[in-house]
Protein backbone atom coordinates (compact mmCIF):
# COMPACT_ATOMS: atom_id res chain seq x y z
CA UNK A 1 0.00 0.00 0.00
CA UNK A 2 2.99 2.06 0.71
CA UNK A 3 4.32 1.35 -2.74
CA UNK A 4 1.16 2.60 -4.61
CA UNK A 5 0.47 5.96 -2.56
CA UNK A 6 4.03 6.89 -4.08
CA UNK A 7 3.63 6.01 -7.18
CA UNK A 8 0.15 8.02 -7.15
CA UNK A 9 1.90 10.82 -5.80
CA UNK A 10 4.87 11.05 -8.29
CA UNK A 11 2.28 10.35 -11.59
CA UNK A 12 0.16 13.52 -9.78
CA UNK A 13 3.13 15.73 -9.02
CA UNK A 14 4.33 14.88 -12.98
CA UNK A 15 0.96 15.78 -14.45
CA UNK A 16 1.29 19.43 -12.12
CA UNK A 17 4.57 20.03 -13.42
CA UNK A 18 4.04 19.60 -17.45
CA UNK A 19 2.00 22.36 -17.87
CA UNK A 20 4.08 24.68 -15.02
CA UNK A 21 7.03 23.59 -17.55
CA UNK A 22 5.20 24.37 -20.73
CA UNK A 23 4.70 27.56 -19.70
CA UNK A 24 7.75 28.73 -17.81
CA UNK A 25 10.29 29.09 -21.25
CA UNK A 26 11.64 32.57 -19.73
CA UNK A 27 10.65 34.34 -16.61
CA UNK A 28 10.68 38.06 -15.76
CA UNK A 29 10.85 39.98 -12.84
CA UNK A 30 10.81 44.36 -12.29
CA UNK A 31 12.42 46.13 -10.53
CA UNK A 32 11.90 50.03 -10.45
CA UNK A 33 14.56 52.40 -10.27
CA UNK A 34 12.51 55.44 -10.48
CA UNK A 35 8.89 55.19 -9.98
CA UNK A 36 8.07 59.07 -9.07
CA UNK A 37 8.79 61.61 -11.08
CA UNK A 38 7.43 65.00 -11.98
CA UNK A 39 5.75 65.75 -15.89
CA UNK A 40 9.30 66.63 -16.83
CA UNK A 41 11.49 63.82 -15.95
CA UNK A 42 11.36 59.79 -16.83
CA UNK A 43 10.88 56.76 -15.07
CA UNK A 44 13.45 53.98 -14.87
CA UNK A 45 12.74 50.34 -14.45
CA UNK A 46 15.10 47.12 -14.40
CA UNK A 47 13.50 44.30 -16.62
CA UNK A 48 15.40 40.62 -15.78
CA UNK A 49 14.85 37.97 -18.11
CA UNK A 50 15.82 34.76 -17.37
CA UNK A 51 16.03 32.29 -20.60
CA UNK A 52 14.74 28.88 -19.29
CA UNK A 53 14.63 27.24 -23.24
CA UNK A 54 17.21 24.52 -24.29
CA UNK A 55 18.52 27.12 -26.92
CA UNK A 56 19.07 30.80 -27.56
CA UNK A 57 16.15 33.05 -28.27
CA UNK A 58 15.17 36.49 -28.80
CA UNK A 59 13.15 38.12 -26.64
CA UNK A 60 11.44 41.84 -27.55
CA UNK A 61 9.28 44.38 -25.87
CA UNK A 62 5.67 46.12 -26.94
CA UNK A 63 3.11 47.92 -25.48
CA UNK A 64 0.11 49.51 -25.61
CA UNK A 65 -0.68 52.69 -24.29
CA UNK A 66 -1.12 56.01 -25.61
CA UNK A 67 -0.20 58.12 -22.53
CA UNK A 68 3.40 56.90 -22.72
CA UNK A 69 6.63 56.91 -24.09
CA UNK A 70 8.77 53.59 -23.62
CA UNK A 71 12.08 53.29 -24.61
CA UNK A 72 15.32 51.03 -23.39
CA UNK A 73 18.75 52.28 -22.42
CA UNK A 74 20.90 51.10 -25.03
CA UNK A 75 18.36 51.73 -27.64
CA UNK A 76 18.74 48.19 -29.41
CA UNK A 77 17.07 46.47 -26.92
CA UNK A 78 13.91 47.66 -27.49
CA UNK A 79 13.89 48.05 -31.35
CA UNK A 80 16.53 44.91 -32.41
CA UNK A 81 15.11 42.59 -29.13
CA UNK A 82 17.42 41.08 -26.60
CA UNK A 83 19.14 37.73 -27.17
CA UNK A 84 19.63 35.81 -24.35
CA UNK A 85 21.42 31.97 -24.22
CA UNK A 86 20.09 28.91 -22.54
CA UNK A 87 20.28 29.10 -19.11
CA UNK A 88 21.36 33.07 -19.24
CA UNK A 89 19.69 36.16 -17.75
CA UNK A 90 20.00 40.13 -19.15
CA UNK A 91 18.98 43.01 -17.15
CA UNK A 92 17.29 45.54 -19.54
CA UNK A 93 16.62 49.11 -18.52
CA UNK A 94 13.10 50.58 -19.45
CA UNK A 95 12.49 54.13 -19.61
CA UNK A 96 9.10 55.58 -19.59
CA UNK A 97 8.31 59.37 -20.42
CA UNK A 98 4.40 60.66 -20.32
CA UNK A 99 3.65 61.38 -24.10
CA UNK A 100 1.38 64.73 -22.83
CA UNK A 101 0.17 66.38 -19.60
CA UNK A 102 -1.09 63.91 -17.70
CA UNK A 103 -2.98 64.69 -13.68
CA UNK A 104 -1.06 63.42 -11.04
CA UNK A 105 -1.43 60.20 -9.48
CA UNK A 106 -0.98 56.70 -9.87
CA UNK A 107 -0.66 55.47 -13.63
CA UNK A 108 0.08 51.33 -14.70
CA UNK A 109 1.84 50.87 -17.69
CA UNK A 110 1.76 46.94 -18.98
CA UNK A 111 4.93 46.17 -20.97
CA UNK A 112 4.75 42.91 -22.57
CA UNK A 113 8.20 41.04 -23.49
CA UNK A 114 7.29 37.94 -26.43
CA UNK A 115 9.75 35.08 -27.06
CA UNK A 116 10.55 34.72 -30.70
CA UNK A 117 11.50 30.92 -30.92
CA UNK A 118 8.77 29.90 -27.74
CA UNK A 119 6.29 31.93 -29.19
CA UNK A 120 5.00 33.35 -25.45
CA UNK A 121 4.48 36.23 -23.97
CA UNK A 122 4.54 37.70 -20.50
CA UNK A 123 3.26 41.44 -19.42
CA UNK A 124 4.29 42.80 -16.79
CA UNK A 125 2.67 45.85 -14.93
CA UNK A 126 5.14 49.02 -14.22
CA UNK A 127 3.89 51.37 -11.43
CA UNK A 128 4.61 55.61 -11.85
CA UNK A 129 3.66 57.81 -9.58
CA UNK A 130 3.51 61.01 -11.13
CA UNK A 131 3.73 63.97 -8.37
CA UNK A 132 3.50 68.13 -8.92
CA UNK A 133 6.24 70.51 -8.33
CA UNK A 134 4.74 71.36 -5.02
CA UNK A 135 1.51 69.97 -3.29
CA UNK A 136 -1.88 70.82 -4.79
CA UNK A 137 -5.33 71.93 -3.76
CA UNK A 138 -6.60 69.56 -6.20
CA UNK A 139 -4.25 66.58 -5.33
CA UNK A 140 -6.34 66.69 -1.60
CA UNK A 141 -9.75 68.22 -2.44
CA UNK A 142 -12.03 67.89 -5.26
CA UNK A 143 -12.74 70.79 -7.19
CA UNK A 144 -16.18 73.03 -6.40
CA UNK A 145 -16.65 76.56 -7.36
CA UNK A 146 -15.35 78.89 -4.80
CA UNK A 147 -13.54 77.19 -2.15
CA UNK A 148 -13.69 80.26 0.62
CA UNK A 149 -16.44 82.65 -0.03
CA UNK A 150 -16.50 85.67 1.71
CA UNK A 151 -18.97 88.76 0.97
CA UNK A 152 -17.39 91.22 -1.11
CA UNK A 153 -18.47 94.02 0.93
CA UNK A 154 -18.63 93.57 4.80
CA UNK A 155 -19.96 96.35 7.55
CA UNK A 156 -18.14 96.27 10.85
CA UNK A 157 -20.87 96.49 12.84
CA UNK A 158 -22.25 93.50 12.12
CA UNK A 159 -20.39 90.05 12.11
CA UNK A 160 -18.32 88.36 9.22
CA UNK A 161 -19.08 84.82 7.81
CA UNK A 162 -15.96 83.52 5.96
CA UNK A 163 -17.09 79.86 4.67
CA UNK A 164 -14.90 76.72 3.62
CA UNK A 165 -15.90 74.36 1.47
CA UNK A 166 -13.62 71.16 1.76
CA UNK A 167 -14.17 67.48 -0.21
CA UNK A 168 -11.70 65.34 0.27
CA UNK A 169 -11.06 63.39 -3.20
CA UNK A 170 -8.78 60.98 -1.56
CA UNK A 171 -10.04 57.33 0.31
CA UNK A 172 -8.10 58.29 3.01
CA UNK A 173 -8.59 59.68 6.40
CA UNK A 174 -6.59 63.63 6.47
CA UNK A 175 -6.22 63.81 10.42
CA UNK A 176 -5.87 67.25 10.27
CA UNK A 177 -6.25 69.76 8.07
CA UNK A 178 -5.19 73.54 8.99
CA UNK A 179 -6.92 76.94 7.85
CA UNK A 180 -4.94 79.67 8.12
CA UNK A 181 -7.02 83.24 7.61
CA UNK A 182 -4.14 86.16 7.41
CA UNK A 183 -5.25 89.71 6.26
CA UNK A 184 -4.43 93.23 7.75
CA UNK A 185 -7.83 93.37 9.86
CA UNK A 186 -8.75 89.39 9.85
CA UNK A 187 -6.27 86.79 11.68
CA UNK A 188 -7.46 83.06 12.99
CA UNK A 189 -6.06 79.64 12.75
CA UNK A 190 -8.70 76.63 12.47
CA UNK A 191 -8.09 72.71 12.55
CA UNK A 192 -10.18 70.25 11.03
CA UNK A 193 -10.29 66.83 9.76
CA UNK A 194 -11.88 64.84 6.50
CA UNK A 195 -12.94 61.29 6.68
CA UNK A 196 -12.58 59.61 3.37
CA UNK A 197 -14.30 61.02 0.51
CA UNK A 198 -16.46 63.58 3.34
CA UNK A 199 -17.39 66.97 2.36
CA UNK A 200 -17.85 69.82 5.03
CA UNK A 201 -18.04 73.40 5.67
CA UNK A 202 -15.98 75.29 7.82
CA UNK A 203 -17.63 78.25 9.03
CA UNK A 204 -15.66 81.19 10.59
CA UNK A 205 -17.28 84.31 11.94
CA UNK A 206 -15.10 87.17 12.44
CA UNK A 207 -16.22 90.47 14.40
CA UNK A 208 -14.50 94.16 13.64
CA UNK A 209 -14.14 97.15 15.84
CA UNK A 210 -17.07 98.84 15.01
CA UNK A 211 -14.87 102.20 14.50
CA UNK A 212 -13.23 100.80 11.62
CA UNK A 213 -13.07 103.29 8.52
CA UNK A 214 -14.03 102.21 4.96
CA UNK A 215 -11.36 100.41 3.45
CA UNK A 216 -10.27 97.48 0.97
CA UNK A 217 -8.32 94.10 2.29
CA UNK A 218 -7.41 90.67 0.92
CA UNK A 219 -8.33 87.50 3.01
CA UNK A 220 -5.53 85.44 2.08
CA UNK A 221 -6.25 81.66 3.16
CA UNK A 222 -3.97 78.48 3.11
CA UNK A 223 -4.94 75.03 3.43
CA UNK A 224 -2.18 72.93 5.18
CA UNK A 225 -2.26 69.21 5.44
CA UNK A 226 -0.05 66.90 7.09
CA UNK A 227 2.50 69.92 7.38
CA UNK A 228 2.60 70.87 3.92
CA UNK A 229 1.26 73.91 2.84
CA UNK A 230 -0.76 73.56 -0.23
CA UNK A 231 -0.63 75.49 -3.72
CA UNK A 232 -1.99 78.01 -4.59
CA UNK A 233 -3.03 80.87 -1.75
CA UNK A 234 -6.38 81.60 -2.01
CA UNK A 235 -6.73 85.17 -2.49
CA UNK A 236 -10.44 86.38 -1.69
CA UNK A 237 -10.93 90.31 -1.78
CA UNK A 238 -13.60 92.04 0.14
CA UNK A 239 -14.15 95.39 1.13
CA UNK A 240 -15.70 97.21 4.35
CA UNK A 241 -18.55 99.68 3.72
CA UNK A 242 -19.51 102.45 5.85
CA UNK A 243 -22.75 102.27 8.20
CA UNK A 244 -25.56 102.61 5.48
CA UNK A 245 -27.49 100.60 3.64
CA UNK A 246 -28.02 100.61 -0.24
CA UNK A 247 -31.79 98.29 -0.62
CA UNK A 248 -33.82 97.89 -3.62
CA UNK A 249 -36.74 100.58 -2.89
CA UNK A 250 -39.08 99.27 -6.05
CA UNK A 251 -38.59 96.66 -8.70
CA UNK A 252 -41.31 96.55 -11.99
CA UNK A 253 -40.60 94.19 -15.06
CA UNK A 254 -42.83 94.83 -17.97
CA UNK A 255 -43.09 92.49 -20.89
CA UNK A 256 -43.88 93.22 -24.46
CA UNK A 257 -43.45 91.74 -28.03
CA UNK A 258 -40.08 90.01 -27.88
CA UNK A 259 -38.99 92.52 -25.09
CA UNK A 260 -38.89 92.77 -21.59
CA UNK A 261 -38.27 96.15 -19.35
CA UNK A 262 -36.28 95.42 -16.28
CA UNK A 263 -36.63 98.67 -14.00
CA UNK A 264 -35.21 98.44 -10.19
CA UNK A 265 -34.92 101.83 -7.95
CA UNK A 266 -31.82 101.38 -5.55
CA UNK A 267 -31.96 103.64 -2.10
CA UNK A 268 -29.44 104.85 0.27
CA UNK A 269 -31.34 104.34 3.30
CA UNK A 270 -28.07 105.12 5.29
CA UNK A 271 -26.99 108.54 6.90
CA UNK A 272 -23.47 108.89 4.99
CA UNK A 273 -22.61 108.33 1.76
CA UNK A 274 -22.11 105.29 0.71
CA UNK A 275 -21.16 102.37 -2.52
CA UNK A 276 -22.63 99.45 -3.85
CA UNK A 277 -21.74 97.14 -6.52
CA UNK A 278 -25.25 95.56 -8.16
CA UNK A 279 -24.80 93.06 -10.03
CA UNK A 280 -27.23 91.12 -12.89
CA UNK A 281 -26.11 87.43 -13.88
CA UNK A 282 -26.27 87.42 -17.67
CA UNK A 283 -25.42 84.58 -20.19
CA UNK A 284 -23.30 85.62 -23.37
CA UNK A 285 -26.57 85.02 -25.37
CA UNK A 286 -28.76 87.34 -23.68
CA UNK A 287 -25.90 90.08 -23.00
CA UNK A 288 -25.98 90.42 -27.35
CA UNK A 289 -29.67 91.71 -26.79
CA UNK A 290 -29.41 93.80 -23.66
CA UNK A 291 -29.14 97.38 -23.56
CA UNK A 292 -29.32 99.05 -19.43
CA UNK A 293 -28.91 102.58 -18.56
CA UNK A 294 -26.77 104.04 -16.59
CA UNK A 295 -23.83 101.87 -18.91
CA UNK A 296 -23.04 98.84 -17.06
CA UNK A 297 -19.36 97.06 -16.87
CA UNK A 298 -18.95 93.40 -16.87
CA UNK A 299 -17.51 91.60 -14.38
CA UNK A 300 -16.27 87.33 -15.01
CA UNK A 301 -16.39 85.51 -11.73
CA UNK A 302 -16.05 82.22 -11.75
CA UNK A 303 -17.05 81.38 -15.64
CA UNK A 304 -19.95 83.61 -15.26
CA UNK A 305 -20.60 87.48 -16.77
CA UNK A 306 -22.37 89.57 -14.70
CA UNK A 307 -23.95 92.98 -15.54
CA UNK A 308 -22.42 95.73 -13.38
CA UNK A 309 -22.67 99.06 -11.39
CA UNK A 310 -20.51 100.86 -9.08
CA UNK A 311 -23.89 102.60 -7.33
CA UNK A 312 -22.83 106.22 -4.94
CA UNK A 313 -25.75 107.53 -3.21
CA UNK A 314 -26.05 110.34 -0.73
CA UNK A 315 -28.64 109.86 1.87
CA UNK A 316 -32.17 109.27 0.61
CA UNK A 317 -30.80 109.60 -3.18
CA UNK A 318 -32.39 107.12 -5.22
CA UNK A 319 -30.84 105.71 -8.95
CA UNK A 320 -33.13 104.04 -11.07
CA UNK A 321 -31.73 100.93 -13.48
CA UNK A 322 -33.54 99.98 -16.28
CA UNK A 323 -32.35 96.54 -18.28
CA UNK A 324 -33.89 96.03 -21.80
CA UNK A 325 -33.67 92.48 -23.78
CA UNK A 326 -35.33 93.14 -26.86
CA UNK A 327 -35.55 90.03 -29.18
CA UNK A 328 -36.71 91.90 -32.68
CA UNK A 329 -32.89 92.57 -33.54
CA UNK A 330 -32.57 88.40 -33.70
CA UNK A 331 -35.75 88.25 -35.61
CA UNK A 332 -34.74 90.01 -38.25
CA UNK A 333 -31.46 88.39 -38.33
CA UNK A 334 -33.20 84.55 -38.00
CA UNK A 335 -35.37 86.47 -41.39
CA UNK A 336 -32.02 87.42 -43.41
CA UNK A 337 -30.39 84.51 -42.31
CA UNK A 338 -33.65 82.14 -43.94
CA UNK A 339 -33.30 84.55 -47.21
CA UNK A 340 -29.45 83.79 -47.72
CA UNK A 341 -30.06 80.19 -47.64
CA UNK A 342 -32.94 80.24 -49.80
CA UNK A 343 -30.69 81.73 -52.11
CA UNK A 344 -27.96 80.01 -51.71
CA UNK A 345 -29.59 77.00 -53.01
CA UNK A 346 -31.27 78.55 -55.30
CA UNK A 347 -27.99 79.39 -57.02
CA UNK A 348 -25.48 77.19 -56.13
CA UNK A 349 -23.71 75.02 -58.75
CA UNK A 350 -25.90 71.50 -58.92
CA UNK A 351 -22.46 69.89 -59.47
CA UNK A 352 -19.54 70.32 -56.68
CA UNK A 353 -16.20 69.46 -57.34
CA UNK A 354 -13.56 69.01 -54.22
CA UNK A 355 -9.70 68.51 -54.67
CA UNK A 356 -7.60 66.93 -52.13
CA UNK A 357 -4.23 65.70 -52.18
CA UNK A 358 -2.15 63.58 -49.84
CA UNK A 359 1.54 63.66 -49.94
CA UNK A 360 3.17 60.36 -51.27
CA UNK A 361 6.91 60.15 -50.87
CA UNK A 362 9.33 62.98 -49.50
CA UNK A 363 12.92 63.89 -50.68
CA UNK A 364 15.04 65.97 -49.18
CA UNK A 365 12.94 67.56 -47.08
CA UNK A 366 10.47 68.70 -49.63
CA UNK A 367 7.79 66.93 -51.85
CA UNK A 368 8.79 64.83 -54.76
CA UNK A 369 5.18 62.65 -55.29
CA UNK A 370 1.86 63.68 -54.34
CA UNK A 371 -1.69 61.76 -55.20
CA UNK A 372 -4.38 64.29 -56.07
CA UNK A 373 -8.77 62.79 -55.67
CA UNK A 374 -11.15 64.85 -57.11
CA UNK A 375 -14.47 64.03 -56.02
CA UNK A 376 -17.26 65.01 -58.20
CA UNK A 377 -20.75 64.65 -56.94
CA UNK A 378 -24.07 65.52 -58.50
CA UNK A 379 -25.86 67.06 -55.47
CA UNK A 380 -29.15 68.15 -57.55
CA UNK A 381 -32.31 65.90 -58.16
CA UNK A 382 -31.92 65.50 -62.41
CA UNK A 383 -29.03 64.12 -63.86
CA UNK A 384 -26.36 65.91 -66.27
CA UNK A 385 -24.42 64.97 -69.60
CA UNK A 386 -20.76 65.17 -71.22
CA UNK A 387 -19.07 66.36 -67.97
CA UNK A 388 -15.39 67.63 -68.60
CA UNK A 389 -13.50 67.33 -65.57
CA UNK A 390 -9.78 69.74 -66.33
CA UNK A 391 -6.99 69.64 -63.94
CA UNK A 392 -3.48 71.40 -64.44
CA UNK A 393 -0.18 71.13 -62.75
CA UNK A 394 3.13 72.81 -63.29
CA UNK A 395 5.13 71.39 -66.21
CA UNK A 396 7.99 69.80 -64.02
CA UNK A 397 5.80 67.51 -62.87
CA UNK A 398 4.63 64.00 -64.62
CA UNK A 399 1.16 62.00 -64.23
CA UNK A 400 0.95 58.69 -63.33
CA UNK A 401 -1.85 57.03 -62.90
CA UNK A 402 -2.25 53.57 -60.82
CA UNK A 403 -5.21 50.61 -60.11
CA UNK A 404 -7.03 52.50 -57.37
CA UNK A 405 -10.06 50.30 -57.35
CA UNK A 406 -13.63 52.80 -57.40
CA UNK A 407 -11.61 55.89 -59.07
CA UNK A 408 -11.67 57.04 -62.44
CA UNK A 409 -8.74 57.20 -64.64
CA UNK A 410 -7.85 60.25 -66.57
CA UNK A 411 -9.07 59.94 -70.13
CA UNK A 412 -5.90 62.17 -71.29
CA UNK A 413 -3.08 64.20 -70.49
CA UNK A 414 -0.90 66.42 -72.29
CA UNK A 415 0.91 69.54 -72.16
CA UNK A 416 -0.37 73.00 -73.61
CA UNK A 417 3.18 74.75 -73.56
CA UNK A 418 2.65 76.17 -69.75
CA UNK A 419 1.26 73.88 -68.11
CA UNK A 420 0.42 69.60 -68.25
CA UNK A 421 -3.25 69.07 -68.56
CA UNK A 422 -5.22 66.73 -66.62
CA UNK A 423 -8.74 65.78 -68.37
CA UNK A 424 -11.48 63.14 -67.83
CA UNK A 425 -14.84 62.49 -70.07
CA UNK A 426 -17.81 61.25 -67.97
CA UNK A 427 -20.98 60.93 -70.48
CA UNK A 428 -23.23 61.45 -67.71
CA UNK A 429 -23.74 62.19 -64.06
CA UNK A 430 -27.19 60.63 -62.03
CA UNK A 431 -28.90 62.47 -58.96
CA UNK A 432 -26.88 62.18 -55.98
CA UNK A 433 -24.38 60.20 -57.73
CA UNK A 434 -20.47 61.11 -56.91
CA UNK A 435 -17.25 60.19 -59.26
CA UNK A 436 -13.89 59.81 -57.37
CA UNK A 437 -10.76 60.77 -60.13
CA UNK A 438 -7.52 60.52 -59.44
CA UNK A 439 -4.07 60.44 -60.58
CA UNK A 440 -0.21 60.51 -59.45
CA UNK A 441 1.76 63.57 -59.99
CA UNK A 442 5.81 63.00 -59.46
CA UNK A 443 8.17 66.07 -59.52
CA UNK A 444 11.54 65.40 -60.42
CA UNK A 445 12.83 68.31 -58.08
CA UNK A 446 12.02 68.17 -54.22
CA UNK A 447 9.33 71.04 -53.71
CA UNK A 448 10.44 72.90 -50.72
CA UNK A 449 7.61 74.56 -48.26
CA UNK A 450 4.12 74.45 -49.55
CA UNK A 451 2.29 73.81 -52.82
CA UNK A 452 -0.55 75.84 -53.64
CA UNK A 453 -2.38 73.36 -56.61
CA UNK A 454 -5.11 75.13 -59.10
CA UNK A 455 -9.00 74.74 -58.84
CA UNK A 456 -10.37 72.05 -60.77
CA UNK A 457 -12.98 73.19 -63.75
CA UNK A 458 -16.50 71.26 -64.79
CA UNK A 459 -18.13 71.59 -67.68
CA UNK A 460 -21.18 70.13 -67.95
CA UNK A 461 -24.76 70.34 -69.69
CA UNK A 462 -28.19 70.02 -68.33
CA UNK A 463 -30.88 67.73 -70.25
CA UNK A 464 -32.15 70.96 -71.99
CA UNK A 465 -28.44 71.33 -73.69
CA UNK A 466 -27.61 74.56 -71.11
CA UNK A 467 -23.55 74.57 -70.49
CA UNK A 468 -22.78 74.69 -67.30
CA UNK A 469 -19.18 75.52 -65.29
CA UNK A 470 -18.16 75.03 -61.67
CA UNK A 471 -14.89 74.97 -59.70
CA UNK A 472 -13.41 73.68 -56.93
CA UNK A 473 -11.31 75.99 -54.53
CA UNK A 474 -7.71 75.82 -55.25
CA UNK A 475 -5.54 73.56 -53.01
CA UNK A 476 -2.21 74.03 -50.96
CA UNK A 477 -0.41 71.35 -49.53
CA UNK A 478 2.36 71.64 -46.97
CA UNK A 479 5.34 69.25 -46.07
Amino acid sequence: MSYLKKLLFALITLFLLIPAAQAADFQVESLPVIDSILHSEQAAFDVRITNNQGSKDTFRFSYTDLFWDVLSDPLYHYFSGVDIRSGDSETVRLLLKPVKELEIGLYKVGVTIKSEKGKSSETIPLFITLRPEKPLIQEYLAAVSRIVEIPSVVYPNENITVKVNLINRNPRNLSEVKLVFSSELLTREVKTSLNPLEKKMVVESFSLDPLTVPRKDVLNVKLVVDGAVLEPEIKEPYEVGAYSEIVVDSSETRKLFLKRIEETIYVNRGNVENSKTVEFEIGFFRKLFTKAFPEPFIIKRGGKQFLAWEVVLEPAESLTIVRTVSYVPLLVLVLLIAAAVILYYLLRSPVCAIKKAGILNLREGGISELKIIVHVKNRSSQAFERLTVTDSIPTMAQVTTGPDIGTVKPASVYNDGMKTIVKWELDRIEKGEERILSYKMRSHLAILGSLTLPAVVVRFYSPKGTKLITRSRTLTVNV
